[in-house]
């Protein structure tokens, strides 16, 4: 199944190894899901996870 996953997926499954978002990326690692990325939704990705990053410290 191919999936298109939101940056606050990604942004919850790297800070926290407990969750649903967690297993949403553990799924995409192992292939058992396939994720769909267009360029300007990596652009999106990168853009909300410097934010957030940056916000943290």
């Amino acid at each position: 199944m191919r999936v298109t996953v939101d940056t606050n997926v990604i942004f919850q499954a790297l800070y926290s190894s407990t969750g649903a978002s967690h297993q949403i990326l553990k799924m995409i690692r192992t292939g058992d899901l396939s994720l769909a990325i267009s360029i300007p939704v990596y652009k999106e990705y990168q853009d909300v996870l410097k934010r957030k990053r940056s916000m943290d410290f």
